[in-house]
């Protein structure tokens, strides 16, 4: 809709992008200021899955509701991404 608007005011389609492209990036400034981990979430499960291949077992024991305390079972640099990454519920870094 917002294509044919600009077409019939005669707008050239270099501003529509630059339009989008505005709102994108205020967007996503506005959602990384707001919700910083969710981006650290993203970036890492992004780069670890392209190296290590994740496979999680035992979802079901994870309560719904509540605190748990996920703990990797090897002194690693890697280990705390990792159980972020296999863990579907919203974690603390």
């Amino acid at each position: 809709m917002l294509t044919a608007l600009f077409a019939l005011a005669g707008v050239n389609s270099h501003y529509l992008l630059l339009l989008i492209a505005t709102v994108a990036m205020v967007g996503g400034g506005y959602t990384i200021v707001k919700l910083p981990q969710s981006l650290v979430r993203f970036l890492l499960s992004f780069l670890l899955t392209r190296r290590y291949r994740v496979d999680v077992h035992g979802l079901q024991n994870l309560p719904a509701q509540g605190g748990v305390l996920l703990l990797g079972n090897h002194i690693s640099w890697v280990d705390w991404a990792m159980v972020q990454i296999a863990s579907p519920a919203r974690c603390a870094l």
